[in-house]
């Protein structure tokens, strides 16, 4: 509610109608799906027109900068992207997280008592690995204390990465960092 929406649609009808930048080649990025078609329609609304610029969430770019790359590589194309159930039916509907978790526990035997406090801890722990673009040896000595167990960081992250692999599946972290390596 301080403007942020209201800014972006300003700045970009400046960039198309006083520096005549063709509205096709500006991408405004947002967090959510919902801000993304919300800046589209206020853009539609305010300079009366259907030819707008690109409004997408910051994943759905780096989808789209990753996908030509994935089909050449033999990946599942699309690949499976892990929790999104937005608009989906039942039997469309991807793995979920609790799911990919469950799997996780159940490879190494250990059952949490406090399940959905066991999954956020570890799952911090493989975004820090994956955003940082840690090499194993950062990690390969950590653990991490789960109902009073030393587990093993880099089991449980190598074991994380093998079960989205054997489900032709990847989670937002890895859409960041395929779009990042791919424009090295």
């Amino acid at each position: 509610s301080i403007g942020k929406t209201t800014v972006i649609i300003a700045r970009t009808g400046l960039m198309v109608y006083s520096r005549k930048i063709d509205p096709n080649s500006i991408i405004s990025l947002t967090f959510t799906k919902a801000a993304a078609n919300e800046m589209v329609s206020r853009y539609k609304d305010h300079f009366k027109t259907e030819n707008t610029p690109d409004s997408r969430t910051i994943h759905s770019l780096c989808f789209s900068i990753i996908l030509p790359r994935l089909r050449k590589s033999g990946y599942g194309c699309p690949p499976h992207l892990l929790g999104i159930e937005e608009g989906l039916e039942d039997e469309e509907k991807p793995l979920t997280p609790t799911a990919v978790y469950n799997a996780l526990f159940k490879a190494i035997k250990h059952k949490p008592t406090d399940f959905e406090s066991a999954m956020e801890a570890i799952q911090c722990i493989i975004t820090g690995i994956k955003n940082s673009i840690m090499q194993p040896g950062e990690y390969e000595h950590k653990t991490i204390k789960i109902d009073g167990v030393d587990l093993s960081v880099s089991l449980l992250f190598n074991t994380y990465q093998q079960i989205m692999r054997d489900l032709d599946c990847m989670d937002f972290d890895d859409l960041l960092i395929h779009a990042y390596k791919g424009n090295r």
